[in-house]
């Protein structure tokens, strides 16, 4: 503050002060002033009284220290207060740290021994000598008829709960996608007049854009058709093909060819049924340029890269950093909701867009020729003649009936809908004759069987045109509808055990689509690359990622090199793949449910599940889709969390139980209700909660 050429400092310290600087003159007298003033300055207020010198002055601000203006105590306030509290909370936070750390030293000291499955379930275990899980002596609490394990104390978790499945109900149609801008895409076909094929058909070519590593032109694909007009279901089948001049020899030696590069890569089948089904099945409203170009037009412009996509690249790190047609097109650093682009793909799908015959083009035209090229230049099996000469195949569905009167339809093999169907069966027989069935010891102990006995039947399954055995003929002609179970299915269960587990279980993934429109189609689409990535080789020229079908086939020991297999290796023939369509009918041969199968063996156990939380345990489709699932593996079973442990405490004589820590087996479905609605159901055990889009 300024007064009469004096100038007075206010000085922030331990004692506020006011001190005084004369600049002109020095006396006292200056200070002596008839009335009092105040000066106004950076929010001080400063007074000064009638006959106050700078030593009375002073004086009495020194011993008037509290004192403060209330313009001051504001200003304090608000520049002191938030870093008073800040320090209080952080001398809390430090002295409660302190204590948790005396007093959890204890326990966590008694716990260094237990596995990490151990802390993660929250039961009091007994080690064993060789570290196995134990599930005796736990504690349980019953809640509406589930069973948890009571907290022992000396694991700090919860007993976590079963998430719930989200779901979306439409009047009319919907599309059902692992990708929310991929059944966009579909839905937009419907609403521009076109019917489910042709929605079906663009959303899987979008996701062979988005979700590269699990589906495109690369692989194969299968198609379950319903026509509710005409009360006519079939199955266009375009499974990948072994090339012509691959042998059962051809990977004995080294097995290792088969699983990954370019020798493991089959003929795909994709565009070939993709195009037969079009432009016999289509509805003839929709060209099929724009059933490719919204997706051309996502891969330019880019879109937020998708969990399981990212997840895939981070799986096969080392492989794509090491394949110089993969490292260039796939940034292994991406990361969840990035924008991803592949301008490449996209004038690919841009020459087929406009291409009067795609199928010509790519069978046996230009691109043709660049994909035999490609192969010679990398050591493929894949030439010309396999691309010529490859067909699609249109065929009536497997038909399975029920004993409460549904009916199960599917692909006929190379697909698994023969394990999948037996299971489902052989469940519905034993227990369907009983009321109020729930999942007790006995429901548990026989649906385990059941799955070690359908898993088993994969072993004679392969290429229909192949099987010349009779094990596999008499699979497929026997009568589903058995009325008992009795004690025969019991004494194959030890030959069982050691069969079933020459299974090779790839980790499959792929893509399964649903559509129903207003007009009474409904198509369920699977596809794969088998892999993710498939044999981790991407076309040059097309952008798109090669299956390794070959893998899929049963390759015989070198010392057993002479034993027959119904899957083994041959020229044109189509291995055995768990990818396949599934449709659930009812008395009156109304659809009722649409699902689908893309990825491994636990997938066909939880479709299973699935199928029987709704037509046996008479759960609604979210709840049969978000109810823990148990599978059936070599030494025992897996089970997810959240299952009742005290049923499966009582499993643990008969079946070695290991608790499952990952998801590997996603379904997604379609429920019908009549003509009224139409339900999509999303499993919350994928990456998205996108449960399809219609209207």
């Amino acid at each position: 503050c300024t007064y009469q050429n004096h100038k007075i400092i206010l000085t922030g310290k331990s004692v506020f002060q006011l001190v005084l600087i004369l600049e002109e003159r020095a006396s006292s007298r200056a200070l002596k002033v008839r009335n009092r003033l105040s000066f106004l300055k950076d929010s001080h207020l400063c007074y000064l009284n009638q006959r106050e010198g700078p030593d009375d002055l002073r004086f009495r601000s020194e011993h008037r220290a509290m004192y403060r203006p209330p313009e001051d105590i504001q200003e304090l306030r608000a520049k002191g207060l938030p870093w008073l509290v800040a320090t209080c909370l952080v001398v809390i936070l430090v002295l409660a740290g302190i204590l948790f750390y005396y007093v959890s030293a204890e326990t966590i000291a008694e716990t260094l021994y237990a596995t990490p499955t151990t802390a993660f379930f929250n039961y009091q275990v007994e080690p064993t000598v060789q570290e196995s899980f134990s599930i005796e002596h736990v504690e349980y609490d019953t809640r509406e008829g589930t069973t948890e394990p009571l907290s022992t104390g000396k694991v700090p978790l919860e007993w976590p709960q079963t998430p719930r499945c989200a779901s979306r109900t439409f009047p009319h149609a919907a599309v059902s996608s692992r990708n929310e801008y991929c059944a966009e895409i579909g839905r937009d076909v419907l609403i521009r007049g076109g019917n489910a094929v042709d929605a079906a058909i663009a959303t899987v070519i979008c996701e062979g854009g988005l979700r590269a590593h699990a589906t495109g032109f690369g692989g194969g694909m299968v198609m379950l058709l319903h026509d509710r007009n005409k009360n006519e279901t079939l199955v266009i089948s375009a499974y990948s093909a072994a090339p012509r001049t691959a042998t059962e020899e051809t990977f004995v030696t080294n097995p290792a060819l088969a699983e990954i590069g370019y020798s493991s890569i089959a003929t795909p089948g994709f565009l070939h049924g993709l195009w037969k089904a079009f432009k016999r099945y289509g509805s003839g409203r929709v060209a099929w340029q724009d059933l490719l170009i919204p997706t051309v037009h996502l891969l330019e412009r880019g879109t937020p890269a998708s969990g399981d996509f990212v997840d895939a690249i981070k799986s096969r790190h080392n492989e794509i950093l090491s394949e110089k047609s993969m490292n260039s097109a796939y940034k292994l650093t991406i990361t969840e909701g990035e924008i991803f682009r592949d301008l490449y793909h996209a004038a690919f799908l841009r020459r087929l867009a406009i291409a009067r015959d795609p199928v010509e083009l790519f069978y046996r035209g230009e691109i043709a020729n660049q994909i035999v090229l490609e192969m010679k230049q990398r050591g493929g099996l894949l030439t010309k003649v396999d691309l010529a000469s490859y067909e699609t195949n249109i065929e009536k569905p497997m038909e399975v009936r029920l004993s409460n009167g549904y009916t199960l339809k599917g692909p006929q093999p190379p697909s698994s809908f023969t394990a999948l169907s037996l299971l489902v069966d052989t469940m519905m027989s034993r227990f369907w004759s009983e009321s109020n069935v729930t999942m007790d010891v006995s429901y548990l102990r026989e649906l385990l069987k059941a799955q070690q006995l359908a898993l088993s039947r994969l072993e004679e399954l392969g290429d229909l045109e192949y099987m010349l055995n009779d094990p596999v003929t008499q699979v497929l002609r026997a009568p589903q509808n058995s009325t008992s179970y009795d004690a025969s299915h019991e004494e194959k269960i030890a030959d069982i055990r050691s069969l079933m587990w020459n299974l090779k279980d790839q980790g499959s993934v792929g893509s399964h689509i649903n559509v129903v429109d207003g007009g009474g189609l409904a198509v369920a689409l699977s596809s794969s690359l088998n892999e993710r990535f498939g044999s981790v080789r991407r076309s040059v020229k097309g952008g798109f990622v090669w299956n390794n079908e070959m893998s899929s086939f049963t390759i015989p020991d070198k010392e057993k090199s002479e034993d027959i297999h119904v899957n083994a290796v041959e020229g044109r023939k189509r291995p055995r793949s768990t990818m396949m369509p599934l449709m659930v009918f009812d008395e009156a041969g109304q659809l009722v449910t649409s699902i689908g199968i893309t990825g491994s063996l636990n997938s066909i156990l939880a479709a299973a599940q699935v199928l029987l939380n709704n037509i046996l345990l008479k759960k609604d489709m979210a709840s049969s889709l978000s109810s823990p699932r148990v599978f059936a593996i070599s030494d025992g079973a897996t089970f997810e969390i959240g299952l009742p442990m005290k049923l499966l405490s009582e499993l643990r004589d008969e079946f070695s139980l290991n608790p499952l820590l990952t998801y590997d087996s996603t379904i997604h479905c379609m429920k019908l209700y009549g003509n009224r609605s139409v339900e999509c159901i999303c499993d919350f055990r994928g990456d998205s909660d996108v449960c399809g889009k219609g209207f």
